[in-house]
Formats: C-alpha cells, sequence, structure tokens
C-alpha cells in the first residue's frame, strides 16, 4: 500500500507536461521570436496549476529551473538558454527558479527577462545562503539578497525566498522576516 503522503503524478499531468515541454521544442523561431506584447502572469487553461495559498494566485506546478544550465562562463552558450527562458514564458511557464550559488544564472535570467519585459510579472523563486564573518553577521546575506534584485533588474520583491542551508538561522531568519515585510510594503530592499 502507497504511503498517502507520497505524491505520484497522473497520467494525464505526465502526458500534459510533457506535451508541453514538446510545443515548445517544435515552436517556429518566427513564433518565439514574434515582437507580439508577452501576456501577464496569466496561464494558460491548458496548463496544470497550483493555487498558493496566501494570494490565492494559480501558478503553473512546473517552473524552470537554472541549475547549471542558465550558468555560463561567457556569452557561448546564452542563445540556447535565451531560447528556453523565451519559450517557457510563451508556453504558459510563469516560474523560473534561481540562485546567487547558480554561477551567472540570476545575471543571465536578468538580461533575458529584462529584454522579454517580464521581470515584474514572472514568479520568482530564489534562494540565499550565507554564513557571515561571524555567525551574529547578516552582512552576507543582506548583501545577497541586494544583488538578487540588481542581477534580476527587479522593481519588485522575489516572490519566493528559500532558504538554501540552515547555516546561521538566529541571523537569517529574522533577515527574511525583515525583508518579506519590507516587501509587504512595496519596497523591493
Amino acid at each position: 500500500m502507497r504511503d498517502k503522503r507520497e505524491w505520484s503524478p497522473t497520467r494525464r499531468q505526465v502526458i500534459t507536461a510533457g506535451g508541453l515541454g514538446a510545443a515548445a521544442g517544435v515552436l517556429p523561431a518566427e513564433a518565439v521570436h514574434a515582437s507580439a506584447p508577452i501576456p501577464a502572469r496569466t496561464v494558460p487553461d491548458d496548463v496544470i496549476t497550483r493555487t498558493i495559498p496566501g494570494t490565492r494566485e494559480r501558478l503553473p506546478a512546473i517552473g524552470l529551473g537554472t541549475f547549471m544550465t542558465f550558468d555560463t562562463v561567457s556569452d557561448r552558450g546564452r542563445e540556447r538558454i535565451r531560447e528556453v527562458a523565451r519559450r517557457h514564458w510563451q508556453e504558459g511557464g510563469r516560474v523560473f527558479d534561481v540562485s546567487p550559488l547558480y554561477g551567472r544564472s540570476e545575471v543571465n535570467l536578468g538580461d533575458f527577462a529584462s529584454e522579454m519585459r517580464i521581470n515584474d510579472r514572472m514568479f520568482l523563486a530564489n534562494k540565499i545562503w550565507a554564513t557571515g564573518d561571524h555567525l551574529w553577521d547578516d552582512g552576507h546575506a543582506a548583501d545577497s539578497l541586494r544583488r538578487t534584485v540588481k542581477r534580476l533588474s527587479l522593481d519588485k520583491p522575489v516572490d519566493l525566498m528559500q532558504c538554501h542551508s540552515l547555516t546561521n538561522v538566529d541571523v537569517i531568519i529574522p533577515l527574511l522576516h525583515a525583508w518579506k515585510k519590507r516587501a509587504a510594503s512595496g519596497t523591493s530592499e
């Protein structure tokens, strides 16, 4: 008997997710580079969504992670990942997951999102991880938050901030609570 806490996608969910990926892979280049305005954070009806309890916003159940794939040593390969970000958005993807630990992922996604004019419309999940010089030091974490906002060219706060490591919890958690309070008041830092 299966544990009720274990989640297992239905056949429909797997086929739908696979179909979305396949559709993105066969779009003609003209459709991807079209100058038509990119829609706001509305999600097409055929995309599987989940509701965020606090805001009741419905978002796609699957987001685009940037670990390793959005990290580049130089400009080589940026066209390919730019195309991935564009197709993700055009096919109804609204969730992007980055981290300052993922090399240039924040910088690259920030550049692509600016080009597509979606910086403040995408749902952005990010992470924080910083130990500081001393256990009481929140300077590295605070700097990390400021760099994230700058790298992603955001005029809004990050939608979901996760803690990559529970190191320095006594300092990081109060910092994140203060950051969330400022975000709720409409300031990005």
